[in-house]
């Protein structure tokens, strides 16, 4: 904008894009740092915007028998 205000010639393109061109390029681990964010704030979302249900009762009480099974060494009885 002051070349306009200080310069009797209309401005170049270089003058209009700026530094556009000339800004330095991220790193691989700049991208690798941005992608990993985007990854966590979309986890973040997904597990505030689903809703949690509970466990059926017949897988709750399967899980049960079988973590009684491994700690007793209980029946060999189980679905």
């Amino acid at each position: 904008m002051t070349h306009l205000r200080t310069s009797p010639f209309p401005p170049k393109p270089s003058d209009i894009v700026g530094n556009f061109y000339n800004k330095p390029k991220p790193s691989i681990y700049d991208i690798q740092a941005l992608e990993q964010k985007q990854e966590q704030l979309a986890l973040l979302e997904y597990h505030e915007s689903n809703e949690v249900i509970p466990m059926p009762d017949h897988i709750h009480e399967l899980l049960e028998r079988l973590a009684k099974k491994r700690l007793i060494g209980g029946d060999d009885n189980v679905e």
